[in-house]
């Protein structure tokens, strides 16, 4: 049964996920939504491990948004936001003025472009 809600948007950015006493993990935000997204990286991590992800943008302030491991698949990390919607995640949405995206999708590319196995 599939629990995800809202839109997921395809973009490519890189980013590093910090967990407590370990060293950080660098990847790259491939999916994302107000709930969620997934990271492509390689780490061991068990849910709920409570996590920061940081986007590695360059010459823009740097944030963090707080989540949680909800599974760990050869895909990558699939992760929930501890606050849906918050305007860290918003803004890492396609189309949003402040967008640290790296590709231009459109919505109507959206499930075209999703990795496969995540549509």
């Amino acid at each position: 049964m599939d629990h995800r809600c809202g839109t997921r948007f395809p973009l490519s950015v890189a980013v590093e996920l910090r967990v407590k006493d370990q060293t950080p993990i660098a990847g790259r935000l491939v999916v994302i939504s107000v709930t969620g997204g997934l990271m492509e990286g390689k780490g061991a991590l068990l849910p709920p491990t409570p996590v920061l992800l940081r986007p590695l943008a360059e010459n823009e302030s740097p944030f963090e948004i707080e989540a949680y491991v909800v599974r760990t698949t050869d895909k990558g990390i699939a992760l929930e936001w501890v606050e849906a919607a918050s305007d860290a995640v918003l803004s890492l949405l396609p189309g949003r003025p402040a967008s640290r995206r790296i590709n231009s999708i459109t919505p109507a590319q959206v499930e075209t472009s999703l990795p496969p196995g995540t549509r």
